[in-house]
């Protein structure tokens, strides 16, 4: 009877165990699965992006992706219209030295003020979109549904090569109808994939470790992610994103002190070699 039980119990093991197994596969799956369609969301997205973060960025800016021809139609419709898609602490590259072409400034001259503001919302329409992208991007990891470290390596170079337009264009006044509450669910995806970048050793944390001690910017990262990461998905999800930017910010303040012993090593040989005598070194 005793062996019996034994048999019993250890079969109900494997069986935990391969349910265990399958559930994790078939979550994999969903994670695959999901990853994908957001792949293709993004691709699809490619002229929107270059339109979105070249708004951000402002008419005539190095980084600006936006074709100069567009860069330059765009501009003359904005002036035009007089539409100001910032708030007024967020001010994009200065675009008044910027020379528009001239067959652009006769084009609209010509135009209606409603055929002005039509074209000129074309362009700016591409703001929304992106912003609503990656308010999704960002449900989908706060909820646990895919992990940071997989939308990092898909999305992660890119969102944060660009993540001062990112913070922009998540707050441009011209939209806040569309964008209520999609800024600080982005601004947490951009501290999450930050924060992947520094554990996996992309991006020396020091001088943002700096900032973030000293406004205390990183208490409040992780309490908004905390925040959200509860409200999207569960308290275990919440803890792993927290758990993942409290070791980014141990691992920038290592780096620190390890610098900095370093240095006061460097300093203390330079003071040494210099006190002693040439024919002792």
């Amino acid at each position: 009877m005793g062996d019996l039980g034994v048999l019993v119990a250890v079969a109900a093991f494997v069986v935990t165990v391969l349910q265990w197994r399958a559930a994790r596969v078939e979550s994999r799956n969903g994670e695959v699965q999901l990853l994908r369609g957001l792949s293709d969301s993004w691709r699809a997205l490619g002229v929107d992006w270059r339109r979105a973060i070249g708004i951000a960025r402002g008419a005539g800016s190095y980084y600006n992706q936006m074709a100069w021809a567009e860069q330059s139609s765009y501009l003359a419709l904005k002036r035009r219209v007089g539409v100001s898609f910032f708030l007024p602490d967020e001010t994009p590259w200065p675009e008044a030295s910027f020379a528009v072409r001239p067959e652009d400034e006769r084009r609209v001259a010509g135009m209606t003020d409603d055929e002005a503001r039509h074209e000129l919302n074309v362009l700016a329409d591409a703001v929304p979109r992106v912003v609503h992208f990656l308010a999704e991007l960002s449900a989908t990891v706060l909820s646990g549904r895919v992990g940071p470290d997989v939308v990092y390596y898909a999305f992660g170079s890119q969102l944060l090569n660009a993540a001062s337009s990112i913070r922009v264009i998540s707050r441009v006044s011209h939209y806040d109808y569309m964008l209520v509450g999609y800024h600080d669910k982005i601004v947490a995806l951009l501290d999450i994939l930050w924060a992947q970048a520094v554990v996996v050793d992309d991006v020396d944390p020091t001088e943002m470790i700096a900032h973030k001690r000293s406004t205390r910017s990183g208490v409040r990262n992780r309490r908004r992610v905390r925040r959200l990461a509860r409200r999207h998905g569960n308290r275990l999800t919440a803890t792993r994103l927290e758990v993942l930017l409290s070791r980014a910010e141990g691992a920038g303040r290592f780096r620190r002190v390890l610098l900095a012993a370093t240095s006061l090593l460097a300093t203390a040989e330079s003071r040494h070699r210099r006190r002693s005598p040439s024919w002792a070194v």
